[in-house]
Formats: structure tokens, C-alpha cells, sequence
């Protein structure tokens, strides 16, 4: 009974759902939303409703840099301790699905709690990785945009490309061979509609196909045009439409997002254990 009357209420509430809102939100993000908001709202609400004149909020710092990368275990301890009871649940539910023969329950009714149970168990856990902070390290935004370039090497060797992104900062364009690997490019020549704009660069990076190039001191004059060119094309904000939700992907994806958590944080305590490692044996020599 309860299948037959849960059952077609989710699935047309997530269909319904999914395609009146599948371009702009996808499926279960929302829940997330709510959840990772959830603890943090019930302090204010209840002082607003207790004492309205009481209210306030702190404006957070915005466009700051991070080094290195960390996991704020303060800002998600409330949902950690949901996240320890729910997995407490399901292994006393399975352990009663198992154990039929010392527990008096319905099998089917312990296989939906457990069921929805692992359900909020994985949008707990994905509202938890919000809680890792990523390194960054991009002082200005990028903008998806082709411009034709010539890149100007150390050996005076000059050769054409284009832009794969563009920002204030720099620049990263498709690499034409290998050369780059040897010979080092100095500067790179932006080819737009007014003109060629000359600008003096500093190599940060490259793989097989790119080549990530940062732009050294630039004149006023120069940088207004690429203000221009990077800020104020006519498509320069103009981002092509997302593609229709679908709502098993979208649960796959956040599962995905829920195992790269735990794979980042192992990451990041091997890599501190090598350093405590490393550090114990140079002060050991």
C-alpha cells in the first residue's frame, strides 16, 4: 500500500518537475539547496519571529584568493552528525531486514525506510562537499572567446593561433606544434576588428593542445581596448542554452560529487602526512 500511493507521487512530481524547470535547475539540486541551508537558518528564524528588531546578517568577504585548498568542518558539523545518525539507521535497518528470525518487522516496510534513508543520506553528503574550499588562485574572470593570435617566440620565430579563453590577466591559446616546449613565446599579437593588439606575456603553463600564457605590465591604452574585446563584445555574457535535465543523470552527477569528496579530502591527508613525513626527517638530519 505504501508503494502504491508513494511510488507515482514521486515519480510525477520529479517529471513534472523536470519539465517545467529541467533548463534552469536540475533535478535534486534544489534539495541540496535547502539542506545545506537548513541548520544555519533556524537560529535567525526563530530570533526573528521572537524578537524582529534583533535581526541582522554579516556580509562575507568577496573576491578573495585561496593558496591551498581545505574542508570546513565547522560550517557542516551540524549536517556531519545528521549524516552519522542516518548511516547508523541504515545498518540497524539492514541488520533488521537480515535478522528476521530475532526482529518482528515487515521486510518491505524496513526496505523503503532504508531506501529513503540512502536517498537523504546522499543529498546530506553532497550538501557536505560544499564545504570544500577549492584553491583559487584567478585574480580576474574568463571569457570562452576565439580571436585570432600570433604568438612571437624568444627566437624571433612568429607563429598564427587563436584564443581558446581570454581574461584581463591572460590568455590561453591552442598551441601550433611543439616549439613552445624549447623556445619560449614573449609576446602574442590579439587580431581584432580595430587593429592588432601587442601585448607582452610570461608562459604559465601548457599541455599537449594549450598553451596558458599571463599578460605582463599593459598600457592604459592598450588595456582599454582589451577591456573592449574581453568585456564588452556584443556576446562576449552570451552562454549557448543547457541541456534538458534529466533526472537519473542528475542523481548520478551527485553521486559523483559525493565519492570526488572523500577522494579530494584522502588526497589531501596523504599529501599532509608526506609533508609531516618530509619535514620530520629534515629536522632529523
Amino acid at each position: 500500500m505504501i508503494f502504491a500511493y508513494v511510488l507515482p507521487h514521486l515519480v510525477m512530481s520529479l517529471y513534472v518537475n523536470s519539465r517545467m524547470n529541467g533548463r534552469f535547475r536540475y533535478t535534486f539540486w534544489g534539495e541540496i539547496y535547502e539542506t545545506v541551508m537548513s541548520f544555519h537558518l533556524v537560529i535567525p528564524t526563530l530570533l526573528t519571529l521572537i524578537s524582529p528588531k534583533r535581526g541582522k546578517f554579516n556580509v562575507t568577504d568577496k573576491g578573495g584568493l585561496l593558496d591551498t585548498g581545505f574542508f570546513d568542518f565547522n560550517i557542516v558539523r551540524p549536517h556531519l552528525i545528521c549524516a552519522l545518525l542516518l548511516v547508523a539507521g541504515i545498518i540497524y535497518g539492514i541488520v533488521r531486514a537480515l535478522g528476521q528470525r530475532w526482529f518482528v518487522a515487515n521486510p518491505w516496510v524496513v526496505a523503503l525506510n532504508v531506501a529513503w534513508a540512502t536517498f537523504g543520506l546522499i543529498i546530506l553528503l553532497a550538501a557536505i562537499a560544499v564545504a570544500r574550499e577549492t584553491r583559487q588562485m584567478r585574480k580576474s574572470i574568463r571569457i570562452d572567446v576565439v580571436v585570432p593570435a600570433i604568438l612571437h617566440y624568444a627566437s624571433g620565430i612568429s607563429l598564427r593561433s587563436q584564443t581558446v579563453n581570454l581574461s584581463m590577466g591572460g590568455v590561453q591559446v591552442r598551441a601550433p606544434d611543439n616549439r613552445h616546449e624549447s623556445d619560449p613565446i614573449e609576446a602574442v599579437d590579439l587580431i581584432l576588428r580595430s587593429g592588432a593588439i601587442n601585448i607582452a606575456v610570461s608562459p604559465i603553463g601548457a599541455d599537449g593542445k594549450t598553451i596558458r600564457l599571463q599578460f605582463d605590465e599593459i598600457p592604459l591604452a592598450r588595456r582599454r581596448e582589451l577591456v573592449r574585446v574581453v568585456l564588452a563584445r556584443a556576446d562576449a555574457w552570451v552562454r549557448p542554452p543547457a541541456p534538458q535535465d534529466r533526472p537519473l543523470h542528475s542523481l548520478l552527477t551527485i553521486i559523483r560529487t559525493v565519492f570526488a569528496l572523500f577522494w579530494l579530502s584522502f588526497k589531501d591527508w596523504r599529501a599532509r602526512r608526506k609533508a609531516m613525513r618530509q619535514r620530520g626527517r629534515k629536522d632529523f638530519a
